[in-house]
């Protein structure tokens, strides 16, 4: 039997692409279609999973990294300053925080980054006396007292920003949920709902809207 060309060539055709088909693969299954009858939910555990790759989520780790590295910088200026009184401190701070410093404010912040060098070494040098004398005895109190005081409060600035990091980092998450709470409210709208349920809400069957969430998470 007689098999037109244009006949033989579609057979080849079909064959290669058989061929070039993953073996047993199946076309992708259609998405359940919307059924407004069902309650429909949103898994925003996987939705913030999504979220959190975004560059719009790493902006606000870059602020959290940011905030961090002044809490740090702020710890290691007030550790140098750790014997100083809380004006000379101030002034130490006003100072650093200047862009251009005058040299007369340079050379006040230099001594008083200084001061914990001075107070430790006559510690040192009054402890390594084999007799020492009442006032040196009166002076090693006090500069043990100084000492002291001085560990108590590094010990509570530290305290204090790590609350400040922590109170940070539930504000950002709030902030997060918030957004995240506004797409699932613009999508509701969308397809005309009143009410959306979280997905360990549902257990069994419903309207999925997470992908539909997904869609909508911010780039920026």
């Amino acid at each position: 039997m007689h098999i037109p060309t244009h006949f033989r060539r579609l057979a080849v055709i079909l064959l290669l692409a058989a061929a070039a088909a993953p073996a047993g693969a199946a076309p992708k299954p259609k998405a359940p279609e919307f059924d407004p009858s069902l309650p429909s939910f949103v898994d925003l555990n996987r939705v913030l999973t999504e979220y959190r790759k975004t560059p719009a989520f790493a902006k606000y780790q870059a602020q959290l990294r940011e905030k961090a590295q002044a809490f740090s910088e702020e710890m290691q200026a007030i550790s140098q300053l750790r014997y100083c009184t809380p004006e000379e401190r101030k002034e130490a701070l006003a100072i650093k925080a200047k862009p251009s410093p005058s040299p007369k404010e340079k050379e006040r912040l230099d001594a008083l980054m200084k001061k914990a060098d001075t107070v430790d070494n006559e510690l040192t040098t009054l402890g390594q006396k084999s007799k020492p004398t009442d006032a040196d005895s009166r002076r090693i109190q006090e500069l043990s007292k100084i000492r002291t005081d001085a560990i108590q409060g590094l010990a509570k600035e530290e305290a204090d920003r790590r609350d400040k990091m922590r109170q940070l980092e539930a504000d950002l998450m709030t902030q997060v949920e918030d957004n995240l709470l506004k797409i699932v409210d613009r999508v509701a709208k969308d397809r005309k709902l009143t009410t959306v349920y979280e997905r360990r809400a549902v257990l069994v069957g419903g309207n999925d809207l997470t992908d539909e969430v997904i869609k909508k998470l911010p780039e920026k």
